[in-house]
């Protein structure tokens, strides 16, 4: 992985590269982010960023290998789109001024990697929250219940639960090793190159 002391300047200049229409959703990933910075665990620091012609996407790691969670669904609907451009992004914490993010980005294969996320991705046991008005939740099969939702004031924070944490964190460790292979490395430069 490539280290930053400026995270966000980097990813920037990907938006103004590679994404032509709906730039503003940098913005969305920016606060996502910084608000990741403060998390104690490095797997809620540690997220997939997309960019497209049309707009960008940014997603905790381990959720797009949730089946079914939201990021998964997204991340895999883009698979027939071409110009995608697709980085692990590892937010370290923010520089002394406490503006700028530091971390480490590493690219990989779109096209190759979705594939993998399609065979490998685990099932959701549960979603695990706290409400507006801070009462936690626990729903089973990640599905929430609406009125629910709307009686407490809505969600303040979830967390997609799997049947197996270990065997997830096992599955995004192999997953890191095939992106920091320099055969992936090699395989993003050639694709990014193309590209422009």
């Amino acid at each position: 992985m490539e280290r930053t002391n400026d995270v966000l300047a980097y990813l920037g200049a990907v938006v103004r590269r590679n994404t032509k229409h709906y730039q503003s959703d940098f913005e969305y990933d920016k606060a996502t982010l910084f608000k990741a910075a403060a998390q104690p665990k490095p797997s809620e620091r540690t997220f997939y960023w997309m960019s497209r012609d049309c707009g960008t996407w940014c997603f905790l790691e381990r959720e797009v290998f949730l089946r079914e969670s939201d990021p998964n669904i997204t991340w895999l609907y883009h698979e027939r789109e071409k110009g995608i451009l697709t980085f692990r992004v590892y937010i370290t914490g923010t520089d002394e001024s406490g503006e700028k993010l530091t971390g480490e980005i590493q690219p990989f294969p779109y096209a190759e990697q979705v594939q993998r996320v399609k065979r490998s991705a685990l099932p959701i046991l549960q979603i695990a929250g706290v409400y507006e008005d801070g009462t936690a939740f626990v729903a089973p099969n990640g599905k929430t219940n609406l009125s629910e939702i709307y009686q407490h004031g809505g969600i303040k924070e979830s967390r997609y639960v799997p049947e197996n944490e270990a065997e997830l964190s096992d599955l995004l460790m192999w997953e890191h090793r095939l992106q920091d292979s320099p055969r992936t490395r090699s395989r993003q430069r050639k694709s990014a190159t193309r590209q422009h």
